[in-house]
């Protein structure tokens, strides 16, 4: 329950506020912590999954969007180990736009087909993207917005129930909380 206590800021009262959470990322190492043990091998852990779980984002995205496997393939390849998201191992919490990516595909589902598994997975994502860090996170809002017109415009809301859409709008609330 000590998580806002981070290092960062210390000894400010839930100084995790103040810098980049980067929990998703500790909750992809926390396998390899378990397993290994080791710090540094938990972190290349890490940064390996986080690294295929945006190709793979990025590969089922396209596929869906585009029905072409060579398409999605080189999207994924070009998107996952580009030189911007690789450059700045200690900081790639701001370059991880991964759960983007799986926000779209999923948000893409839940307006095609309306289906629960979509609406919780689209939460789901959003809630890793908000514990990763702040700079994603508006890219993230930035484009959600013309997304969900998009999608509402192309599969109308026939298929997407009001109480999915309050489950995806709830997980991204965050409630603010009194210092000490």
């Amino acid at each position: 329950w000590d998580l806002f206590e981070a290092e960062c800021c210390f000894p400010t009262a839930q100084s995790l506020a103040t810098a980049e959470p980067a929990i998703s990322l500790g909750l992809l190492g926390t396998p390899a912590q378990a397993w290994l043990g080791d710090p540094i091998a938990t972190f290349n852990f890490a940064l390996f999954a986080l690294t295929w779980i945006a190709a793979i984002a990025m590969y089922a995205l396209v596929r869906s969007w585009t029905r072409s496997p060579a398409a999605a393939l080189v999207a994924a390849l070009l998107y996952a180990f580009h030189a911007l998201r690789i450059s700045d191992a200690s900081h790639v919490y701001v370059y991880d736009t991964g759960w983007i990516v799986l926000a779209l595909l999923f948000a893409s589902r839940l307006f095609e087909s309306g289906h629960w598994r979509d609406a919780i997975a689209l939460s789901l994502c959003g809630v890793l993207q908000m514990a990763e860090s702040f700079y994603p996170l508006l890219a993230a809002v930035l484009i959600a917005i013309p997304f969900a017109l998009w999608a509402a415009l192309r599969y109308g809301l026939r298929n997407v129930r009001p109480a999915q859409l309050g489950l995806v709008a709830v997980g991204q609330i965050q409630t603010p909380t009194e210092p000490g």
